[in-house]
């Protein structure tokens, strides 16, 4: 195979790193333009770990994400994870029929939901800080949980990559992809021209990275808005992770007594709702779009009343037209796309998996017809060309 080089440190990009270099015969080299690993996207995550979707390739793909991360956690007091229950709330008539909607489209072989009554919430969950007289209806999810801290998440495969000779290079951009004759030839980072196929996991800079290499690819960007609060008094326990449907507002407790709180705008179609943007240019959360976060937090839990923010970002989340991540060969011979649509923590094993088995096996594997970017109209792929 020769010299493989990729872009982007974060969560998808030190997978690909252990993956390759597993295999004999490979020179893998990792570029990640900041200073640490997993800094960007995957830092900013809220790093939960599921094990329902929408379809087959959805479940599969978390399936081998959990097996992974139980051997790593076997392997390292490090990973530290926290089982939780998902609960999905809506406040209104509409939202009641959202629920039944997520609920109807689980695929089967993912982890079982149950659909509560606002009036039997307390029945099944011991939360008493929500107001469950303003819940019309919920949707239980047991089967959940979340990683305390992303840089251990990262480490686990950079570190074994590295010692299975990767090397990782941080605080090192790619400022051109090289191509000749229809083909890319390598990578030039800092000045510096590296030989080797790509493979491009740079999150929301993807698009910017693919465009380097004559590549376009079916990948948009949503704004990702994050508080951090600190109750005004301490809560019974580590909050579940609650979704108010009508929102889209998401909040779940964190170990310290915090609340970590985030939103992405609501949309029946969210690759349509997205836009290809900048994540270089992230102003911060607007006082109105804070505002209206608490809101929906104290609408579903009156107690985080005039909780104090803490902290506030902003985060850029990947959305494809489908829902399913875009991995493996495109047009271009030498590149290759590792996209997400969210939930890179539940993929990113699955997706080094891939990537490696196409290029060291020339294997499609079983997931390429869900996952190929040759799915979409319009797009192809080098192996489907041959």
């Amino acid at each position: 195979m020769g010299s493989v080089l990729i872009v982007g440190g974060g969560i998808v990009g030190v997978s690909v790193a252990y993956h390759l270099s597993r295999r004999d015969g490979v020179s893998v080299t990792l570029f990640e333009k900041g200073d640490t690993l997993g800094g960007e996207t995957t830092g900013k995550s809220s790093l939960g770990l599921r094990q329902y979707g929408t379809d087959e390739t959805q479940v599969r793909m978390k399936r081998y994400g959990k097996r992974l991360y139980n051997e790593f956690m076997a392997d390292s007091s490090d990973m530290r994870y926290e089982p939780t229950e998902v609960i999905h709330v809506a406040t209104t008539e509409a939202g009641r029929e959202t629920i039944k909607r997520t609920q109807a489209g689980e695929h089967p072989m993912g982890s079982p939901s149950e659909c509560v009554e606002g009036s039997e919430l307390r029945d099944v969950l011991v939360v008493p800080e929500i107001r469950e007289e303003s819940i019309e209806s919920a949707l239980y999810r047991p089967n959940g949980g979340y990683f305390r801290s992303p840089e251990s998440l990262v480490h686990a495969f950079a570190d074994r990559a590295a010692a299975a000779g990767a090397t990782i290079a941080t605080g090192t951009a790619i400022t051109d992809i090289t191509v000749r004759d229809g083909q890319v030839e390598g990578a030039i980072a800092d000045g510096e021209r590296h030989t080797g196929t790509v493979v491009c996991a740079a999150g929301p800079w993807n698009n910017a990275v693919a465009a380097m290499a004559g590549v376009e690819i079916p990948v948009r960007q949503q704004r990702l808005h994050l508080l951090e609060l600190e109750p005004p008094e301490p809560l019974t326990r580590t909050l579940p992770k609650i979704r108010h449907v009508e929102t889209g507002v998401t909040f779940r407790g964190r170990p310290n007594g915090r609340v970590l709180v985030y939103h992405a705008e609501p949309a029946e179609d969210p690759y349509a709702a997205a836009d290809v943007v900048d994540p270089n240019d992230t102003p911060g959360v607007s006082e109105s779009i804070k505002c209206s976060m608490l809101e929906s937090v104290e609408t579903v839990m009156p107690v985080l009343s005039g909780a104090e923010v803490v902290h506030e970002d902003v985060a850029h989340t990947s959305r494809t037209p489908d829902g399913n991540p875009i991995i493996g060969w495109t047009e271009r011979p030498g590149f290759t796309i590792a996209a997400l649509h969210s939930r890179g923590i539940q993929y990113a094993p699955a997706i080094g998996d891939i990537v490696t088995r196409q290029l060291i096996d020339d294997d499609p594997t079983g997931y390429y017809a869900d996952v190929s970017i040759g799915r979409f109209d319009g797009y192809a792929d080098s192996h489907g060309a041959r």
